[in-house]
Formats: C-alpha cells, sequence, structure tokens
C-alpha cells in the first residue's frame, strides 16, 4: 500500500520546520511550549518521525507568521 505522503516530502517537511526555528533562532522548547505541543513531538517532527497534523502545521505557520501553503511550498521545491 502506497503513503499518501511520499517519504521525501515527509523528510523535506522536517528539514523546513527545522529551518524556520534556527533561522528564528528559537530553541525546540520554547517552540513546544509557545505553539502548544511537546518537547518529544517537536524532535520526532524535526527528525521526520512524526508528521505533523494540519493543526500544529497552523500553529507553526502562526507561530512563524507564515501560511501552511507556504511551508508545504518549501518543502516540495526543498533539495
Amino acid at each position: 500500500m502506497e503513503n499518501f505522503v511520499d517519504s521525501k516530502f515527509i523528510k523535506n517537511l522536517s528539514i523546513v520546520l527545522y529551518k524556520y526555528r534556527i533561522e528564528y533562532e528559537t530553541p525546540r522548547k520554547q517552540l513546544a511550549a509557545e505553539i502548544g505541543i511537546s518537547l518529544n513531538s517537536v524532535t520526532s517532527i524535526e527528525n521526520g518521525k512524526t508528521i505533523p497534523s494540519l493543526e500544529t502545521l497552523y500553529k507553526y505557520a502562526n507561530y512563524y507568521n507564515t501560511t501552511i501553503s507556504r511551508i508545504i511550498e518549501r518543502a516540495e521545491k526543498y533539495e
């Protein structure tokens, strides 16, 4: 059975979310507290072990003053 989202996209999404955190110089612990998810969840998302829910992507987008569309676009174009 094929995955709905391919593994390359998941990897790219995790990298893009990590890069947002680094660009904004946000510690993982602070990000987790600000968007209301656990530190383990942030780590799992950044390591590509967990796919963030739509709600979590929305929280990331709001926190980094962007849109879900822009996050996905960056992940699709990431090489």
